[in-house]
């Protein structure tokens, strides 16, 4: 089903808010279906040569092991200087500002490092903490409610933008274990909300826990009339995207978007 572009919009004006200049890895993120401006717009960016050897020497080893940034049995410090950081942001009174990043080394099998708490990559400001908001909830959760379409959660940035790339509002959390009750506290105008989780028994578990915080903030009978969950099999959504294609995983997203539309119609 061919959807409109709008879905890309809302981030591109939130970056340019902000003022920042930024570049997408676009080594580690094309092959994946993610392109160049969707990346840009969500603030994707890679981080300075030496990045991390300079912060290890700036801040010292214990400071880096309690960061999360250093291994201490292993005894190296990752990911590398290619490593990119995806911003958290969390729109406050004032508007839209930083809140954490999240780095990923971008490279087969390499570990997603922790959030810390410094989108500026001051070195002072690093410490292990979760945003105060999902990725993108900024952009998305305000666009879902003007545009009355589906909010989509998932695990991960890759997959939240995979769901960006195919026209859809989504947010994403950073693992299949950390997600929080007071992300979808400001959600009740939402008109659907579907989360999916990774094909495995962490992803069932994701969607298990979204499913029970969004009961215990808005109530059994909200969730039933507005909310879906599943899995996705044999991976995640961006194996779904680079799999089979940005038509095929549309296709496949509007068949979910038509099952809500028929629940909410018959849940009294």
């Amino acid at each position: 089903a061919e959807r409109p572009r709008r879905a890309r919009q809302p981030l591109r004006d939130g970056w340019q808010r902000m003022g920042r200049d930024v570049v997408a890895p676009l080594a580690y993120l094309q092959p994946r279906g993610i392109p160049r401006d969707l990346a840009r717009d969500a603030g994707v960016r890679p981080l300075p040569a030496n990045y991390w050897r300079d912060l290890l020497e700036d801040i010292g080893i214990k400071r880096a092991i309690e960061a999360g940034i250093y291994n201490v049995d292993g005894g190296y410090a990752h990911p590398s200087s290619s490593s990119m950081a995806f911003a958290y942001r969390h729109r406050t009174e004032e508007g839209v500002e930083f809140d954490t990043l999240r780095f990923r080394e971008p490279r087969p099998g390499a570990p997603v490092l922790s959030v810390c708490s410094n989108a500026s990559c001051i070195p002072s400001g690093i410490a292990p903490t979760m945003p105060r908001s999902p990725y993108l909830a900024p952009d998305a959760v305000p666009a879902a409610i003007e545009e009355g379409e589906p909010l989509y959660i998932v695990e991960g940035e890759i997959d939240t933008l995979s769901l960006w790339r195919c026209g859809r509002y989504a947010v994403g959390a950073p693992g299949a274990h950390s997600w929080r009750d007071e992300w979808c506290e400001g959600w009740r105008d939402v008109p659907h909300i579907i989360a999916l989780g990774d094909g495995d028994g962490a992803g069932e578990d994701f969607a298990d826990d979204v499913e029970a915080s969004i009961g215990r903030v808005h109530g059994a009978r909200w969730r039933d009339r507005h909310f879906i969950k599943g899995t996705v099999d044999g991976g995640d959504i961006n194996d779904l995207l680079q799999g089979h294609g940005e038509e095929w995983l549309s296709n496949l997203l509007a068949r979910l978007e038509t099952q809500l539309d028929s629940q909410t119609k018959t849940v009294a």
